[in-house]
């Protein structure tokens, strides 16, 4: 019988996908990737998308001691971008949860999240410099979140950043007392089941497409947007 790593549960319109390796620190492999896949994809239908894990981590990253039988390293790095892009292209609104380190492939994944919420322990990173190679995945989506000197003093050292200094960066939304996370998350979870879910979808793709539109323009956009999404929604 095949291990469940990655746990999919449903509540209504809100899907919740667990990382489940905690005695690995939520390290990985290709059958935990594969599985991350297909509950993202379970998950698709969802208004809502919490992510969070098991244990005291997030997620140590992928498991750099697992070499897959039969996957070239290609197919296996390309894992990560199916993630990054099942994330990216989710139409409802995802939440992160971040307790304790969440490092390499963990700290993009929370990233990829519309709202991250971290616990004042929480640490990020992104160390692959550390093990010997270049985060050149990362890179090709990092400086869509980070000023560029950010996002190079963290590839380039390896260097772990605390909760507060993650915010101050822009890496999460918010930062809570560990006791507080879960009835935080709770919060805003209940805030967006209450929100019209197609008000939530429109507000999430405006903000990336708006910044397309000539900045003279964008007034004169929102305000045509909004008529067009009123009138399709009354």
């Amino acid at each position: 019988m095949t291990e469940q790593l990655v746990r999919v549960e449903r509540d209504g319109p809100v899907a919740y996908v667990t990382l489940d390796r905690a005695s690995e620190q939520n390290k990985v492999t290709y059958a935990m990737m594969r599985q991350l896949i297909a509950a993202l994809t379970e998950a698709g239908s969802a208004d809502v998308l919490v992510l969070g894990a098991e244990g005291a981590d997030f997620c140590l990253g992928r498991d750099q001691r697992e070499k897959p039988e039969g996957v070239s390293l290609a197919d296996n790095l390309t894992l990560i971008t199916e993630v990054n892009g099942l994330l990216d292209g989710y139409g409802g609104v995802s939440v992160g949860l971040v307790r304790g380190r969440a490092l390499g492939f963990g700290s993009g994944l929370a990233m990829h999240t519309d709202i991250t919420l971290a616990s004042d322990d929480a640490t990020f990173g992104f160390d692959e410099i550390t093990h010997g190679f270049p985060p050149l995945v990362v890179e090709t989506f990092l400086a869509d979140y980070l000023p560029r000197k950010a996002a190079l003093d963290l590839v380039l050292t390896g260097r772990h950043v605390g909760a507060a200094e993650a915010l101050a960066m822009g890496m999460v939304s918010r930062v809570v007392p560990d006791a507080e996370l879960d009835a935080v998350a709770a919060d805003v979870v209940a805030g967006l089941r209450a929100a019209p879910a197609s008000g939530l979808s429109r507000a999430k793709t405006f903000l990336h497409e708006v910044g397309q539109v000539p900045p003279v323009d964008r007034a004169a956009y929102g305000v045509r947007e909004l008529v067009s999404w009123r009138q399709a929604n009354q």
